[in-house]
C-alpha cells in the first residue's frame, strides 16, 4: 500500500451493494461500468480511494491509495462482479468507518433494496455521524426503502439512464463535498438495452473547454461493435470497440450538432454512452443546475442557466420529475415572471411542480436546456445543450385546489380606437393548463378597483405561457386590471394595474398615456397610425415600467400630502413671527409711554418745589 500525505485531494471509500437483487435489470454490470469509468476517466488525481463490498457480510477489498495513472487499473481489477445474499448496509457502513479514517466520504452504491428496517437505518445514521464521516448514497433502479434518504444525500438514477447517469451523479454527488471533483457539462446521456444500434444527437457549443470527452460501455463486451462521431461540417470519425468500456477525449471540439452511432452486429444486455467536455474555469462556461424547492407551498422547482454573472435567456428547458417508485413526469420550465418565476428573463427557469405529485415522497429530477439562448443582452449565435439532475427531495403533497396565479406583465397599447392588452397566459390553476376566463376591472382609482365589477372578456384564453393580445373598447374610468378565473372557478389575484389618461384630460394633445401604476417606472413606446384625416387618437404614448422613474398616484398623493402640511407649518411659523414682532412693538409702547408719564411727574414736582429763603 502507498503511504498518505496530508496533500491529497479528499477521502472516498466506495462502498458497493453486491447483492443479489442487483441481477434484475442488469444493475450489476452497470455499477461496474459506471464505477470503472469513473475510476480511470474523471475521478481526479490524488484522492485517496478506498474500496468496500457488502451484501449481508461486508468486505474490504481495497485499502486507501493514492489515485494516479498506476493505480488506477489495480481498482478497477478488484471492482466485484459475483452478487450473493441481502443488502444489509448496516454492516457495509460499519465495516466502512473501520477501514476509512474521519473525513473521508463515504458513497454507497446500491439498488435501494436494502434489508434493514426504518429503525435500523437511524442507527446507521448514528453510525456516520459520530464517526464524523460524509455519507452519500447513489440508488439505480426505482426501489427506495423508507428511511435510506436519511443516511446522507442521496441521488437516483433510473434504469433507462444507467451508466451515464450513475457517472454524472457521482461526480456532481462528490462535487458538494470535495472540491477537487468538479462536475462536466454533460451533452447527452442515453442508454439502449436488447439493441444492437443506439444513435444520440448533442449540441457542442464555444463556451465549453477545448476537450469534448465520449464514454462508451457495453455488455457483454465484444469486438464486433463500432462508434462514429460525426462532426458538424460531416467528417466522421469511426472507432472499433475492444473492451467493455471506451473512452477518448479529443481537443476538436467544433461548434454545431454532433451525432453519435453505436452499432452492434449482435444484440447487446446494454449499451451506454456519455458525452461530456470539461467547464472553463473562468466566466466563459455557461453553466446549469436545477433544484426541487420543497419549502415553498405549493412546491417549485427551478433551474439556473448563466454565464459567469450573466443570465441565459431564451433557452428550452424542461424537467422529468421522477417519483421514487418509478413514476415520472415531463413538463417545460419559464422565465417569464409569473408564479413560482419571480423576475422575467433572469436566467432562473421555475415553476410550480403540484400538478405532477402523485403523493407525499421522495422526488428527483433530470433537467435539460437547449436551444439558441442570449447571455446577457447578446445573442450566442449558436445552440447549447446542458444537463443536470437533483439530489432526493421529500415533498409532502396536500389535498387542495389553488387559483391561477395573477398576470403581472399587463401592458396596454392605442389602435383603431381601441386598447390592446398584452400579457402572458397564466394558465388555469397555479401556472398550469387553461384558464376559464379572463375578467376586466375598471374603475376611478386603485382603491375603487379592489372592488370593481368584473367583466369576462369575450375571448378563449391560451395555454399557460403564451401571449395574449386582446382588443377591448377604450373604457371610460381611468384604471383598469385583470383577474384570470381557473377551471374550478378560484379567481387569481388582481393584475398589475395600467392607468389611462386620455387626451382631454392629459393636456397633451392626441397623446394617450398608459401608465403601470405599481412599478413607479416608465418605458415609452409610441404607436403611430398614419391618417389623413388628423384623428387626435392617431398617436398612443405607453408608459409600462422599466425605464425612468414616474410617479405612482399613491406616490402624488403622499407628496402632496407633504407639501401641504409643510406650508401649513411654515404659515405657523409666519404667524409666530409675526405676533411676536407685535406683542415686541407693543412692550416698547407702553415703555415709552411710562417715560413719558415719568418725565412729566418730575417736571410738574419741580415746578412745585419751594425753594428756601
Amino acid at each position: 500500500m502507498e503511504s498518505i500525505d496530508n496533500s491529497a485531494k479528499g477521502r472516498v471509500l466506495l462502498l458497493i451493494d453486491v447483492s443479489a437483487s442487483l441481477q434484475l435489470e442488469s444493475r450489476k454490470y452497470k455499477l461496474r461500468a459506471a464505477l470503472a469509468q469513473w475510476i480511470e476517466n474523471y475521478a481526479p488525481d490524488g484522492i485517496i480511494l478506498s474500496i468496500v463490498k457488502f451484501s449481508c457480510r461486508a468486505k474490504e477489498l481495497h485499502g486507501p491509495t493514492i489515485l494516479n495513472s498506476k493505480s488506477r487499473k489495480g481498482l478497477i481489477h478488484i471492482l466485484p462482479i459475483r452478487s450473493e445474499g441481502k443488502s444489509c448496509i448496516y454492516h457495509g457502513i460499519q465495516k466502512a468507518i473501520e477501514v476509512a479514517s474521519p473525513g473521508t466520504v463515504i458513497v454507497t452504491m446500491t439498488n435501494g433494496d436494502i434489508s434493514e428496517t426504518k429503525e435500523e437505518i437511524h442507527a446507521v445514521k448514528e453510525l456516520v455521524r459520530n464517526a464524523h464521516m460524509t455519507s452519500i448514497t447513489i440508488v439505480l433502479g426505482n426501489v427506495m426503502k423508507d428511511g435510506l434518504q436519511e443516511i446522507g444525500t442521496t441521488y437516483q438514477v433510473q434504469d433507462k439512464y444507467g451508466v451515464p447517469g450513475l457517472i454524472n451523479a457521482l461526480q456532481n454527488a462528490l462535487h458538494s463535498s470535495l472540491s477537487s471533483v468538479s462536475p462536466p457539462v454533460v451533452l447527452l446521456e442515453a442508454e439502449l438495452m436488447y439493441m444492437e444500434r443506439m444513435s444520440g444527437i448533442f449540441q457542442v457549443d464555444s463556451t465549453t473547454s477545448a476537450n469534448l470527452c465520449m464514454s462508451i460501455s457495453f455488455w457483454p463486451g465484444s469486438t464486433d461493435v463500432s462508434i462514429k462521431l460525426t462532426r458538424p461540417d460531416g467528417l466522421s470519425y469511426p472507432t472499433q470497440l475492444a473492451e467493455q468500456y471506451y473512452h477518448n477525449c479529443s481537443s476538436n471540439r467544433m461548434a454545431g450538432k454532433w451525432k453519435l452511432d453505436v452499432v452492434s452486429e449482435s444484440e447487446a444486455t446494454f449499451m451506454a454512452a456519455l458525452i461530456t467536455a470539461e467547464s472553463y474555469q473562468n466566466d466563459k462556461s455557461i453553466k446549469f443546475h436545477c433544484s426541487i424547492n420543497n419549502d415553498a407551498d405549493p412546491p417549485s422547482m427551478y433551474a439556473v442557466l448563466q454565464q459567469g454573472k450573466l443570465p441565459v435567456r431564451g433557452a428550452n428547458v424542461t424537467a422529468e420529475l421522477w417519483f421514487v417508485d418509478g413514476t415520472v413526469s415531463n413538463f417545460a420550465l419559464f422565465d417569464n415572471g409569473l408564479g413560482s418565476d419571480t423576475l422575467v428573463g433572469d436566467g432562473v427557469y421555475s415553476r410550480y411542480i403540484l400538478p405532477h405529485l402523485h403523493r407525499t415522497g421522495w422526488y428527483s429530477a433530470l433537467c435539460r436546456a437547449t436551444g439558441n439562448v442570449t447571455t446577457g443582452n447578446q445573442s450566442l449565435g449558436e445552440s447549447i445543450t446542458r444537463i443536470a439532475r437533483t439530489e432526493l427531495t421529500k415533498i409532502v403533497t396536500k389535498e387542495s385546489f389553488y387559483p391561477p396565479v395573477s398576470i403581472t406583465d399587463l401592458r396596454v397599447t392605442y389602435n383603431d380606437s381601441s386598447l390592446i392588452l398584452h400579457f402572458t397566459s397564466p394558465g388555469a390553476e397555479l401556472d398550469w393548463g387553461q384558464a376559464a376566463e379572463y375578467h376586466l376591472l375598471v374603475a376611478n382609482s386603485t382603491h375603487e378597483i379592489l372592488t370593481a365589477l368584473p367583466k369576462a372578456l369575450e375571448t378563449t384564453p391560451k395555454e399557460v405561457n403564451n401571449m395574449e393580445r386582446i382588443a377591448i373598447p377604450v373604457p371610460a374610468l381611468s384604471y383598469l386590471a385583470l383577474r384570470v378565473k381557473g377551471r374550478t372557478g378560484l379567481l387569481s389575484n388582481i393584475s398589475n394595474i395600467i392607468k389611462v389618461i386620455s387626451p382631454d384630460y392629459n393636456n397633451n394633445g392626441n397623446i394617450w398615456t398608459v401608465k403601470n401604476i405599481e412599478t413607479g417606472e416608465e418605458l415609452v413606446e409610441t404607436i403611430t397610425t398614419t391618417d389623413d384625416t388628423s384623428d387626435t387618437k392617431s398617436q398612443t404614448k405607453v408608459e409600462h415600467g422599466n425605464g425612468t422613474s414616474t410617479m405612482t398616484e399613491e406616490q402624488s398623493v403622499s407628496i402632496t400630502i407633504i407639501v401641504v402640511i409643510i406650508s401649513l407649518i411654515s404659515i405657523l411659523l409666519v404667524l409666530l413671527i409675526v405676533g411676536a414682532l407685535l406683542l415686541r412693538r407693543n412692550r416698547e409702547a407702553k415703555y415709552k409711554v411710562m417715560s413719558l408719564n415719568t418725565t412729566r411727574r418730575l417736571l410738574i414736582n419741580k415746578d412745585l418745589r419751594i425753594i428756601p429763603d
